[in-house]
């Protein structure tokens, strides 16, 4: 009994110190992709990240580093908008899936900015700044939050004639 305890233990310890390097490797790899410019394979190996090491240390930066891509259009012969769209869907699983990440507030707002500024839909941008504002109140985006909410949904005429009114 003994024995088959430490057996246990060992291969335990062996898979997780594999699977440890395996992800690293993987992380590392896609690294390699994004600073040589090979965007569609960066996100196909931050990709395999996130869905072989879902517990990895490494996913969240992966999952920004997929956000970035996408909100960049880096991705060859994808339409603006769907690249956008995908840019969300990264940016809100980090905001979601690890709210502690130290780049979660960021991810958040960008999926607001993204939302009114560059897809138009500011009736989408709204709620997220406004939790935004909840769960980030001390943010150093905060104030950014709050002007774009102030402006969502007006054109650039309507926010400078409002800027105008608020000086007289």
């Amino acid at each position: 009994m003994r024995k088959n305890l430490l057996t246990i233990f060992s291969f335990t310890l062996l898979f997780t110190f594999c699977n440890s390097i395996n992800d690293k490797e993987l992380f590392d790899k896609a690294q390699k992709y994004l600073s040589d410019k090979n965007y569609a394979e960066a996100v196909a190996g931050f990709d395999k990240l996130i869905a072989e090491a879902p517990n990895s240390e490494f996913v969240p930066q992966a999952l920004l580093e997929c956000a970035k891509m996408y909100h960049a259009e880096q991705i060859p012969n994808l339409p603006k908008e769907e690249s956008l769209n995908r840019a969300i869907q990264y940016y809100k699983k980090l905001y979601e899936g690890y709210p502690e990440f130290k780049e979660s507030s960021s991810a958040m707002m960008m999926t607001g900015f993204i939302l009114a500024n560059e897809l138009n839909k500011p009736e989408e941008a709204k709620p997220i700044y406004e939790e935004f504002l909840k769960k980030y109140p001390e943010s150093q985006l905060a104030g950014s939050v709050k002007l774009e909410l102030e402006s969502i949904g007006l054109s650039p005429e309507e926010i400078l004639q409002k800027k105008l009114e608020g000086k007289k």
